[in-house]
């Protein structure tokens, strides 16, 4: 096909399937992205819900579970500390929270009742 200077291209056409195709290939990757999501939420949440827990810890009452009587979900996260309870409670009692009242962990401590804060 041959043409003159004065005849404009004809993109109008492709420039429409171009979008189509970009707009169809937006929603092909929400489709996926949202199977995964779906997915990866069914699979591992029961795994995620119950980190570090033993099952005992999992089934057992905790303190403040009569507050809600049907509670839609349940999480149960643990952590082993190799360390008698009384050194525990002091360490997350004197200097486990920072002003912002998060978990600060220290970098090294030379003896461990040793307290860099004062």
């Amino acid at each position: 096909m041959t043409r003159t200077l004065s005849e404009p291209p004809q993109t109008e056409s492709k420039g429409r399937a171009s979008v189509k195709g970009m707009v169809g290939r937006v929603l092909l990757s929400l489709v996926i992205l949202s199977a995964v999501f779906a997915i990866t939420y069914v699979l591992a949440r029961p795994w995620i819900s119950t980190w570090g827990a033993t099952r005992a810890e999992v089934t057992r009452t905790l303190p403040g579970d009569e507050l809600v009587l049907d509670p839609t979900s349940t999480n149960t996260l643990a952590v082993t500390i190799d360390a008698p309870p009384e050194r525990v409670w002091r360490w997350l009692v004197s200097d486990g929270c920072g002003p912002w009242r998060v978990l600060q962990f220290p970098i090294r401590r030379e003896h461990p009742d040793e307290d860099r804060r004062t």
